[in-house]
């Protein structure tokens, strides 16, 4: 529905991503480790990918 609407879709990790590329979060790496600690599951190459496209940063 929301795609329908020209809403535009963003998951978990691209609002952490996007909150620490505006200095809302200062450790995104911990925020996200944080996450899968209490079983979010996030693809390791999707993590490193986004990392590297969105703050410019390895991940691990």
């Amino acid at each position: 529905m929301a795609h329908a609407l020209g809403v535009p879709m963003v998951g978990t990790l691209g609002i952490v991503l996007h909150a620490a590329r505006r200095g809302r979060v200062d450790s995104p790496a911990m925020l996200v480790q944080s996450l899968r600690d209490v079983g979010l599951r996030l693809n390791e190459k999707a993590v490193s990918d986004a990392f590297r496209a969105i703050l410019g940063e390895r991940w691990n």
